[in-house]
């Protein structure tokens, strides 16, 4: 027998905000997100402690560099040609985004240091290295994604028109 609806239980859309800190304290983000739960759209270990709460209900989890970003690999630290940015603004500390030729996948790099000829970049994510906790509470939990959502077998999204069409 299946739990109250109010319960983010497998095959529910859960609407869940969210803040995450660093292990210091530091709130990195804030906001929320809507998935379906047990499809595997978020992080196993958020999944799992949010399965059985009710809306109302928080929870926290703590993400090691492992679980979490990943460590911090030096070798993702690159010398890059300047004229690769072809009169991009350079500034360090700005992230930006280029396509992999080979797989077309998306890779975001920070800008570390503008030199005469030369940009240095780091492709680690921001947060690598970083021990991080989640503090989570339920929103919503619905049979349906909330207004405004679309939700594949990628994940759920904000759409402009209105609603789901895959449900």
């Amino acid at each position: 027998m299946a739990p109250p609806l109010n319960v983010v239980y497998p095959t529910r859309y859960a609407t869940v905000e969210y803040a995450l800190y660093l292990k210091d304290g530091t709130l990195v983000d804030r906001g929320e997100f809507v998935y379906r739960h047990g499809f595997g759209h978020i992080h196993p270990k958020l999944e799992e402690a949010l399965e059985g709460k009710r809306v109302g209900e928080s929870v926290e989890v703590v993400l090691t560099p492992e679980e979490g970003f990943g460590e911090f690999k030096e070798e993702l630290v690159r010398e890059m040609p300047r004229a690769d940015f072809k009169g991009m603004p350079l500034v360090p500390g700005k992230v930006l985004y280029m396509r992999d030729e080979m797989s077309g996948e998306v890779m975001a790099m920070t800008i570390l240091e503008v030199r005469d000829d030369t940009v240095l970049v780091d492709f680690n994510h921001p947060l690598a290295g970083e021990t991080v906790r989640y503090v989570l509470k339920v929103k919503d939990v619905g049979l349906r994604p909330p207004p405004g959502y679309v939700c594949d077998d990628k994940g759920c999204r904000k759409t402009d028109t209105g609603g789901c069409r895959t449900c």
